[in-house]
């Protein structure tokens, strides 16, 4: 698990908060099954991670897409 920063987005989600944990392992069974279901709806090319909020203890999915975009928020 890293730390991440949660970007201001085009979906406008907000997760009040300045950080959350989020798995990069992409040999992680969570995102490995996250991309086998995406690619059966239909949306090739993107995926979700596994993320922990520190504050409230809520986990839960991280849109991502396959060239790595959330990487660019990480903060170690």
């Amino acid at each position: 698990m890293g730390r991440y920063a949660p970007p201001v987005t085009v979906f406008e989600i907000d997760y009040g908060v300045s950080e959350l944990y989020v798995c990069f392992d992409d040999r992680c069974e969570y995102y490995r099954r996250s991309r086998r279901w995406m690619r059966a709806q239909g949306h090739a090319g993107f995926t979700y991670r596994f993320m922990l909020d520190p504050e409230t203890g809520a986990t839960g999915p991280l849109p991502d897409n396959l060239w790595g975009g959330l990487r660019s928020c990480r903060l170690d």
